[in-house]
């Protein structure tokens, strides 16, 4: 079969997703924050055919290539015509995609490098971005079952073959302290994350109106969310020099109305999470699109705007001064 035929079907095979895999032995697991990888390349057991591949796959879903290869490491041992039937599954492939739960995926592509890889990946990144990577790679084996003895032992293996470290949430002291902002207003607490150096309908290199306000300060600066609310968007994988607004957090608050933290080096919440004023939600970056207007260094700062229900832009100064709480 063609290799567009072969991957024309994944689309349409993702969006059945639910049991792939079975279940493991149990152990005891780590803290879940996020982690990060020594190195963004294959594992050292990659064989040469599935390298390049893999870390294509990597790079068009924004994965990290060693967490990658060592899903599909401890899915097949990187063998292409791995098996395992039995009564409740039929897995094949280098992904071990279990035909009974996906009848739309055929036996020739599940074992074909290009579809697995590419289908391990996209599933890989969906859950990552759902869950957080702990979590996601256990929501990638078997979503209903997150958090169980079993999928803790999996996600461990992974993340010590790739050899992931764990990515700590700072504890946030000084002028970054959560019990600081009890009764500080949400003006106040954006303008404490760094110098303003663009502010509401001031024009930029990209931009003759910038709908939002822009703070500086160096990489890794914790960001604190200005109001409560819900996680609602998550843009992860970008980096500096890359198009748009680079790592973004969007929360959306109790009104309905979307807080978007832009250009972060790190992300510390997931969608579907829920914070509180205050909260550090992520740190000052330079992915995407950022400059510096002196020509020293790359310009790392947030960008920070609030879009409406209507998808039009409203003034931070005044929707912040308005809520107070």
């Amino acid at each position: 079969m063609a290799e567009n035929n072969l991957m024309g079907g994944i689309s349409s095979t993702l969006s059945s997703f639910t049991k792939m895999f079975p279940k493991r032995q149990s152990t005891t697991a780590p803290a879940t924050d996020d982690y990060s990888f020594n190195a963004d390349s294959v594992v050292s057991s990659t064989p040469s055919q599935y390298a390049g591949i893999i870390t294509s796959a990597a790079k068009k879903y924004g994965l990290s290539s060693a967490l990658l290869s060592s899903v599909i490491k401890k899915e097949s041992g990187f063998n292409a015509n791995a098996s395992n039937v039995n009564p409740k599954e039929k897995s094949y492939g280098l992904a071990q995609i279990n035909l009974n739960a996906h009848p739309d995926v055929t036996e020739t592509q599940a074992k074909d490098p290009n579809f697995s890889i590419d289908y391990a990946a996209k599933r890989l990144k969906a859950m990552t971005d759902k869950y957080g990577t702990y979590e996601g790679i256990q929501a990638y084996n078997t979503p209903g079952a997150v958090g169980s003895d079993q999928l803790k032992k999996y996600a461990n293996e992974i993340l010590t073959t790739a050899k992931a470290f764990q990515r700590r949430i700072p504890q946030l002291t000084g002028k970054f302290k959560t019990t600081n902002y009890t009764n500080s207003s949400p003006m106040n607490i954006l303008k404490s994350v760094g110098t303003q150096t663009t502010n509401w309908g001031e024009s930029t290199k990209y931009e003759k109106f910038h709908p939002g306000i822009d703070v500086a300060n160096k990489i890794g600066t914790p960001v604190p969310s200005t109001l409560g609310g819900v996680v609602t968007k998550i843009i992860s994988g970008k980096k500096h020099g890359d198009n748009g607004y680079g790592n973004q957090v969007e929360i959306t608050d109790q009104w309905g109305n979307k807080h978007r933290y832009s250009h972060l080096s790190q992300q510390y919440v997931r969608v579907g999470q829920k914070v509180g004023k205050g909260q550090a939600i992520g740190a000052v970056g330079d992915s995407g699109s950022t400059y510096s207007a002196s020509g020293s260094g790359t310009g790392a700062h947030l960008d920070y705007r609030i879009v409406d229900s209507f998808n039009k832009y409203i003034n931070p100064y005044t929707y912040l001064n308005k809520n107070t709480k």
